[in-house]
């Protein structure tokens, strides 16, 4: 998304990605109308449907690449451990960052970070299973 400065650009996202509601008008994900949405129903939602990838990869220092991409997932009721596991792998592999799971971000370049914090988020290896 390009633009201006000041154009919104940064508001629709948040909106896009409940963060922020709208003032004006209707939004559906998934079929849903989500501007009601309470917080509860919005953070189920951000954690199983919705992914983010920040412009600074937004890893965090003292965690390991493998443990910043399954820090989501930790979230997720229900999910058996192996399950877990098998979906990290999965997706920093998808990323060519499984020879980097015991690195922390400090130490890997700026593009295998990026490639990290995208894994993190990898809808296809995350969201291949709903619930």
């Amino acid at each position: 998304m390009s633009g201006p400065s000041g154009c919104g650009k940064s508001t629709l996202l948040s909106i896009i990605g409940l963060l922020d509601t709208p003032t004006a008008g209707r939004y559906s994900l998934n079929g849903k109308t989500v501007e009601n949405l309470d917080f509860a129903e919005r953070s189920r939602i951000r954690n199983q449907e919705i992914g983010f990838i920040f412009q600074s990869f937004n890893l965090i220092g003292d965690l390991t690449v493998y443990e910043n991409v399954e820090l989501p997932l930790t979230y997720r009721q229900k999910m058996p451990t192996a399950d877990r596991k098998a979906r990290v792998m999965e997706a920093l592999e998808r990323v060519g960052m499984a020879h980097r799971v015991r690195h922390y971000p400090r130490i890997v370049r700026w593009s295998a970070a990026t490639r990290g914090g995208g894994a993190r988020v990898g809808r296809e290896a995350f969201h291949s299973a709903r619930g």
